[in-house]
């Protein structure tokens, strides 16, 4: 299927260079649509992989904050952090954590 695809491009480039400014704007705005959803999908499927209750970590300014699943939004998480801080972090950034003692004690 990845052949296929490739093979297919140097045509794609052809029909791109044929189109007017008017079809490429349509054209841009189809493909900006179709990124947004695989990125909105991608994100769910992340997303879903957590709990509330789960402990994880991320990184804010280099730092690696340590935390707990509060809420799952639609498209971000709501962490309580250690410091009783709440974050909304987007579930890319997120690490799951087994075993937290660290900052639980």
């Amino acid at each position: 299927m990845e052949n296929t695809k490739n093979q297919l491009l140097p045509e794609v480039k052809n029909l791109l260079d044929s189109l007017n400014e008017a079809e490429l704007i349509f054209l841009n705005n189809q493909i900006a649509d179709r990124i947004n959803l695989i990125r909105k999908n991608k994100k769910a499927r992340v997303l879903s992989t957590f709990e509330i209750g789960d402990d994880v970590k991320f990184s804010h300014n280099n730092i690696t904050l340590f935390g707990t699943i509060k809420r799952l939004n639609q498209k971000t998480a709501t962490i309580k952090t250690e410091d009783n801080r709440e974050w909304r972090c987007s579930p890319e950034l997120l690490e799951r954590i087994e075993n937290v003692t660290k900052w639980k004690d």
